[in-house]
């Protein structure tokens, strides 16, 4: 765990020479971090709690970008492997994780087809990818092959049953569009792959789903065993009575599932 905000990787500096083209992205992450340092040492705590890290586990992280996450799980004594579709995110990730001494992989991949053995991995995680990716049955069929057994697969993901997230892309991205996205085109299409984002992927535009959605889809998995659905904000405030009473409708979703 992160007692300390100081030990947080984000606290250190930042490479003062050129490691690939991502760097750009993962200063501004880093600038943008710092300055909300609280939320992203809360939220790290809540991840380590969720995945219960410890030493010496394997953790496959998707769609984790220019590898924040990971690098934060590795400094903890976890070997992490970052594997996402985006391309020179994996250069960077294991460039980055060579600077900083972790034990960080950066792979290009597709969720969909994982380049791993069965049961290989503690722990699998996912932040704001599942409504990216274009086949949900086969992502998770996947994820859940390369988990050991008993191993804890953890997915944070937009809620649709949150007003100020509805609002966001339904109505807030349609006017700042001009009605090229958002609205009823994005409501009534989200569930549909795209063939290319525009950065070299294919994949879904925020196809995100309610919790009794998640609810289903893992139990019918026959795999997986639920062990905790709620939301961020319930989560992080136990203590808060209004976030119990309104659990649905508050902060993103939070799956924890465990491999039988």
């Amino acid at each position: 765990m992160y007692t300390q905000r100081d030990n947080l990787v984000i606290k250190r500096d930042l490479p003062t020479f050129t490691l690939g083209k991502r760097q750009a992205s993962f200063a501004r992450k880093h600038e943008e971090y710092n300055r909300s340092i609280s939320k992203y040492h809360r939220d790290m705590e809540m991840l380590c709690r969720l995945l219960d890290v410890r030493a010496g586990m394997r953790i496959l992280e998707i769609g984790g970008g220019v590898g924040y996450t990971s690098f934060e799980l590795a400094n903890l004594g976890a070997s992490c492997v970052d594997i996402d579709i985006c391309p020179g995110n994996a250069e960077f990730v294991s460039r980055m994780a060579e600077f900083y001494d972790l034990d960080v992989v950066g792979l290009r991949g597709d969720t969909c087809h994982l380049p791993f053995g069965d049961n290989i991995f503690d722990a699998v995680y996912s932040k704001d990818a599942f409504e990216h990716i274009w086949d949900f049955e086969s992502a998770l069929n996947e994820q859940t092959r390369v988990l050991k057994k008993h191993g804890r697969l953890c997915i944070l993901v937009g809620n649709l049953t949150n007003p100020k997230t509805f609002y966001t892309l339904f109505v807030k991205r349609f006017f700042q569009s001009r009605g090229r996205k958002g609205g009823l085109r994005w409501l009534l299409t989200k569930g549909r792959a795209m063939e290319d984002f525009g950065i070299g992927w294919h994949g879904k535009d925020e196809d995100i789903k309610t919790r009794w959605w998640w609810r289903k889809k893992i139990r019918s998995s026959g795999q997986l065993d639920l062990i905790e659905l709620t939301t961020t904000r319930a989560y992080n405030n136990p203590s808060r009575v209004a976030y119990r009473i309104f659990e649905p409708f508050v902060g993103s979703h939070v799956i924890m599932a465990k491999k039988r």
